[in-house]
């Protein structure tokens, strides 16, 4: 059918199916802004203009458009002129990827030709149909209030720090950037995968005889075919005959069309025979689940012992010896660009590309991807689903640590005792170099332990396996800071003072701090009992708490201000004040939008994220709503500075993964200085903290 419509301002007849959706349409009539992320209308990448309305393209039917007004990114530059927004958000460093950016400058467009003069609010009102898995939406606000001001000629002047406005950058904002598969050669052949519906489970028998005899498809691969190596790709992956939890692959296919190879998919026959399954840390430890990996006697991945000078002795003998236990939970780092990858033959080799750096992506789908185009000949490309890509992104592992710490009356440490448990889920590949990052972080970090002994331990467990990106560790950040925290409260001296006592670089330190303090307000906030209340919300409680990071060169000290109804438990995060002082950097403005995207990453690691499994090991919140991240509109203001200064002995600056160390931590603490309750494991939902309020009667310092 077709369907006659304005699309960027010109008229349009457009070949439709009835059940096309619009956005489908779109990008078959070679328009390349919208984009498809989650196919389900929650993140916005997908958005347009109808009737100067901004509507999610992907769940409005093509013939729906039929005689509207569409308009999408690609209508607001005029020639080689780029729209106000387009270029505020180039120079802001709004515009970190291609992905979200068009549907953002487009839904703030529909916001400027409503409202000349929006309101920071209005703005973050109107941008939160729109997801940014970078975090940039503080530089959307200031490029949208940059706009606004230029649109109505009121001189706002140039944009401080700004980007230069590069060929890439361009593409970005007027929608012409193509991502991974987009310009995928005409040959290519679609894969699609076969995952375990199993938890833990031997395949006793699989026939692919259906789906190989269909025309169309040029290769069928099961474990058996997929175990061997690929030239050019050394990538591992257990593809023995056990499949270990659910969304493991089973088999692959590469077809002429999406269709034909889900076909082929639906027409493979598999016969499990169900195991015992190990979901959790203590489950890993139960002599009778069977060992994940055949040879092994246990589930134990890995142990590392490492100390310095007679812990034992000093805690047996220390004034004070605080013990706490905290641990956190599996999440994972979302993204709203589906994970792709795009695999074409060469001699030798392949030619490998991602929607990650290939180190980044899930190991084992690069090598079955790599099989599926040594078998056909033929490029082949993979987009992970929101269905399976869930089990197979990066997720970032549970741990567990319970500390010791033995301090003098006056709040100087003499010794720390650790013992860490982490759960690797079903492959240890990355889980060794995260705890040696986690022995780096505590014995190089910003405090000087006198003593320590510190034991660590990764089990196997039926989940998804633990790899995320990031040099930082926040679940260890997370524990040593509200310890730290804690140990301040037990002794009655100021949280920073006990950092400051046993600082490793007392002077950057207190720079840092003196800078973050007088942003956050801390001097007063921290110690005033009228600030706390609100007069008008007599029910909600305000809190202030900070946390302090280390990594290579760099220091970092995070001040944190929340929110909590005392009635519902309900917590909101207000700012976030983040002081860095990382060594040497070259781009202002690329290195803070860095640190930005990396401080709502660790603010929804407190909060809000949280990678839930049933008892079967069954996934159960992967779409981006029920999995929540921060929108526009309840992310927390974010108030950062960077301390420039030579780096450290000529190392590296610090990257910027050094923002998610202490932000969680810092929410926390902010929390027990709001209401007294602790919480020892993230996400700090309304219920943790209601039942620790309902407990405040028995103790000064719950814990949850």
């Amino acid at each position: 059918m077709q369907i006659k419509c304005w699309l960027n301002d010109q008229p349009v007849t457009l070949d439709v199916q009835a059940n096309q959706t619009l956005l489908a349409a779109l990008r078959a009539h070679g328009l390349t802004g919208p984009k498809e992320g989650c196919g389900q209308g929650a993140c916005g990448a997908c958005t347009v203009l109808i009737d100067g309305e901004a509507v999610t393209s992907c769940m409005m039917l093509a013939p729906q458009a039929d005689g509207r007004l569409i308009a999408t990114v690609e209508s607001l530059s005029t020639g080689d002129e780029l729209h106000p927004l387009q270029q505020a958000a180039i120079e802001t460093g709004a515009s970190q990827c291609d992905f979200c950016t068009p549907s953002m400058l487009i839904t703030a467009k529909s916001l400027l030709d409503a409202e000349p003069e929006p309101s920071d609010e209005q703005i973050r009102d109107r941008l939160s149909g729109v997801l940014c898995a970078c975090g940039s939406y503080d530089q959307f606000v200031e490029a949208v209030l940059w706009a606004a001001a230029t649109l109505r000629d009121a001189s706002p002047g140039p944009i401080p720090d700004a980007l230069s406005i590069s060929e890439e950058q361009r593409a970005i904002v007027t929608g012409q950037s193509m991502i991974v598969g987009e310009a995928a050669p005409e040959n290519t052949l679609t894969a699609r995968i076969l995952y375990s519906s199993h938890t833990h489970a031997q395949i006793t028998r699989i026939d692919v005889s259906k789906a190989a005899a269909l025309d169309g498809v040029h290769a069928v691969l099961t474990r058996q075919d997929l175990a061997g190596p690929v030239e050019g790709l050394d990538a591992p992956g257990h593809f023995d005959d056990t499949v270990r939890y659910i969304g493991d692959v089973v088999a692959a296919v590469a077809a002429e069309t999406p269709a034909l190879a889900e076909q082929a998919i639906d027409l493979i026959e598999v016969d499990y025979e169900p195991k015992m399954v190990a979901l959790s840390i203590e489950a890993a430890h139960n002599p009778d689940v069977a060992p994940l990996f055949e040879g092994r006697s246990d589930n134990i991945a890995s142990r590392a012992n490492f100390s310095d000078g007679d812990t034992v002795g000093i805690l047996g003998v220390s004034p004070h010896v605080i013990e706490a236990h905290y641990s956190s939970i599996r999440s994972r780092h979302t993204t709203v660009q589906p994970h792709t990858i795009l695999v074409t033959p060469r001699d030798p080799g392949f030619l490998l590309e991602a929607t990650e750096q290939a180190a980044l992506m899930p190991q084992h789908l690069l090598k079955v991807c790599g099989h599926l185009t040594r078998v056909s000949g033929r490029p082949v490309k993979l987009t992970m689903r929101a269905d399976n890509d869930s089990y197979t992104e990066h997720a970032r592992f549970p741990l567990e640590m319970t500390l010791r710490l033995g301090v003098n009356r006056d709040g100087a440490m003499q010794a720390i005792a650790a013992q860490a448990r982490a759960d690797a889920g079903s492959d240890d590949h990355h889980i060794r170099l995260l705890i040696e990052r986690l022995r780096h972080q505590l014995v190089h970090g910003p405090y000087l332990w006198p003593a320590h002994s510190v034991s660590l331990e990764s089990v196997y467990t039926n989940l998804p396996a633990s790899r995320i990106m990031a040099d930082a560790i926040p679940q260890f950040g997370w524990a040593v800071e509200s310890h730290l925290d804690h140990v301040a409260r037990e002794l009655g001296i100021d949280p920073f003072e006990l950092r400051l006592k046993n600082a490793r670089q007392p002077q950057r330190l207190q720079r840092c701090f003196d800078e973050a303090a007088a942003l956050a307000q801390w001097p007063e906030r921290s110690t005033s009992l009228e600030w706390k209340t609100d007069p008008d919300q007599p029910t909600m409680k305000r809190g202030i708490g900070l946390a302090v990071a280390g990594l290579g060169a760099g220091l970092a000290v995070t001040i944190a201000t929340v929110k909590v109804d005392t009635v519902t438990g309900q917590l909101v995060v207000t700012d976030i004040v983040l002081v860095v002082e990382p060594g040497a950097i070259i781009t202002r403005r690329h290195y803070e939008r860095q640190l930005n995207a990396n401080l709502l990453r660790s603010a929804g690691f407190a909060v809000s994220e949280e990678m839930i499994f049933d008892d079967a090991g069954r996934f159960t919140n992967p779409a981006l709503g029920p999995y929540r991240i921060y929108r526009a509109d309840d992310a927390p203001r974010l108030h950062i500075r960077i301390l420039e200064g030579e780096a450290a002995n000529g190392a590296a600056p610090a990257s910027p993964d050094i923002a998610m160390i202490g932000t969680a931590a810092a929410i926390g603490n902010a929390v027990t200085q709001a209401t007294g309750v602790r919480i020892h494991q993230p996400p700090l939902y309304p219920e943790k903290i209601w039942l620790g309020l309902r407990s405040l009667a028995s103790t000064t310092e719950v814990t949850a």
